[in-house]
């Protein structure tokens, strides 16, 4: 099994295979990171099908992942921290209610897809992390949020570090 998305991935010992793909992101096409983390330098079949059923579905899908970031802006994050002054508050958390709102906060900056083992003892399925980057929130660190899907499905948000 192979897929045209990783004929120009680079093998690094850290991560595994990297690189750059492109992916349409509502109507937009967009240049993301793809990681494909391995155990003995080949991608496995279960990672190509988990790569595959995501792309698939992703037209649907992509709808989900924004409406659950966008719950999870609005639950957990929005209001979290920040300063006291009202004003400059309100700059670190606009309202975000819609998808065209939450568009304008967010880039969708990587595509990571686990190791065999994490698929199949940990998660229990076809596996894949999305990272995006965030305006909101004066995130100075960098931390963003990270989006695990399994069996195509969201199941998790949380910053970046859930997909490493």
């Amino acid at each position: 099994m192979n897929n045209n998305d990783f004929k120009n991935l680079n093998y690094n010992e850290d991560f595994g295979y990297e690189g750059e793909i492109s992916i349409n992101f509502f109507e937009k096409d967009v240049k993301v990171d793809i990681i494909i983390n391995v155990e003995d330098e080949e991608i496995n079949d279960i990672q190509y099908e988990a790569y595959e059923k995501f792309k698939e579905k992703w037209d649907i899908l992509q709808k989900s992942v924004a409406e659950k970031i966008i719950e999870y802006y609005n639950e957990k994050e929005k209001g979290s921290y920040g300063p006291e002054d009202k004003e400059e508050f309100n700059k670190w958390w606009p309202e975000i209610n819609t998808i065209d709102e939450l568009l304008n906060q967010i880039e969708l900056d990587g595509i990571i897809i686990p190791e065999t083992f994490v698929m199949e003892d940990i998660t229990g399925g076809r596996c894949i992390y999305l990272t995006f980057s965030k305006k909101y929130g004066n995130d100075i660190e960098g931390n963003g949020i990270g989006v695990k899907i399994v069996n195509e499905e969201v199941t998790e948000i949380g910053f970046k570090e859930i997909a490493f």
